[in-house]
């Protein structure tokens, strides 16, 4: 096939799925009303914030080893809200980091949630600190500043690699009321034995939707959702073609 028959599949699908977007966030836009199932990790974030407040003592929250990747991005919305959840009713929290861009984007993040916030007084500058970026000295000085600050809970979204086992066990052994997130297969097993609750995969990903309700935001989500309908009925049905040996519109997205 050529070029032109190649990339031409690939354009259309390409409008069908811009298309897709556009349409639920309008219609989201516009007062549909979207249902989004509850996330207990989510959830227990807010009960996190509360318990901190309730015991007097910070919340410690880190994205770990994790650089500009969607994962990254998925997690500041996940800190934006708590930040401002602290601000509002007046918990501590900690942001430590071990990567330097990421760092200052937190600084950020943090400073504009609180100045948006009903009460800008209470942010301080010393809320977000700069660890190491050694994997292993980072987890030995977030877990010292766990312990020397008395944090109530750790919340970890991101990617921790080799250190993932010692921060997540770390925060168990200091008895800290523990949530994490990833969407690395190879950390979920530490974190289901170390962690009162446990985000997978996707789940941070709808976490701005969730915990925002920005409409723009659930109507992309709800796109989303319409996609893995089409993708999953697009399998079936040529599964369904090339056991029959019609395999012309395979052959047509493939070239």
């Amino acid at each position: 096939m050529s070029n032109y028959g190649t990339s031409l599949p690939v354009f259309l699908l390409f409008i069908v799925i811009v298309s897709i977007y556009i349409y639920n966030i309008v219609r989201v836009r516009k007062g549909l009303a979207v249902r989004i199932r509850p996330i207990r990790g989510l959830v227990a974030i807010d009960e996190a914030v509360g318990r901190a407040v309730e015991m007097g003592r910070p919340i410690h929250f880190t994205l770990g080893m994790s650089r500009f990747f969607s994962d990254t991005f998925a997690a500041f919305a996940i800190l934006r809200h708590l930040a401002m959840k602290c601000a509002e009713i007046g918990a501590y929290p900690i942001i430590t980091n071990s990567v330097v861009t990421v760092h200052l984007a937190t600084e950020e993040i943090v400073r504009s949630a609180y100045m948006s916030s009903n009460f800008p007084d209470r942010y301080r500058s010393d809320m977000v600190r700069f660890i190491a970026k050694d994997p292993f000295a980072y987890a030995v000085g977030a877990l010292d500043v766990m312990r020397s600050e008395n944090v109530s809970a750790n919340i970890m979204i991101g990617t921790f690699g080799p250190a993932t086992l010692l921060m997540a066990e770390g925060g168990r052994i200091l008895n800290l009321y523990q949530i994490a997130g990833t969407d690395d297969l190879e950390q979920l097993p530490f974190y289901f034995v170390s962690c009162d609750y446990t985000l997978i995969g996707e789940e941070i990903y709808g976490a701005g939707a969730h915990l925002s309700g920005d409409r723009n935001v659930l109507g992309s989500l709800r796109g989303e959702d319409w996609l893995r309908v089409g993708i999953i009925a697009l399998i079936l049905t040529f599964t369904v073609l090339t056991s029959f040996g019609i395999d012309g519109p395979l052959l047509w997205f493939s070239g």
